[in-house]
């Protein structure tokens, strides 16, 4: 299980299981037991998360889309699959 916050500023914690680096926080914790500032995301004003099991993705004010964690089905959309575990900037969607 994993636990994402968003505060008030935009501010994205997370916390829980980190198998695949879905918390954002790489992958050199298996477990996050106490909330963490997602540093990648430090600055960038979060609107939205969305987060699967092994993978999350952070929509932000601006309409930009960070992602991280598992990708083996190609749960991320990144076109290929492969992992990251650390919070990665993608174009997915442009704001119109």
């Amino acid at each position: 299980m994993i636990d994402i916050l968003i505060l008030a500023g935009g501010e994205v914690l997370s916390w829980g299981k980190n198998s695949h680096g879905q918390l954002g926080l790489g992958k050199a914790v298996d477990i996050q037991t106490v909330p963490l500032p997602v540093r990648a995301l430090l600055g960038v004003p979060v609107t939205q998360i969305s987060a699967g099991g092994a993978h999350t993705l952070a929509l932000t004010l601006h309409g930009l889309v960070y992602c991280c964690g598992a990708n083996n089905a190609g749960q991320l959309g990144l076109n290929r699959v492969d992992e990251k575990g650390t919070v990665h900037f993608y174009t997915l969607f442009c704001k119109v």
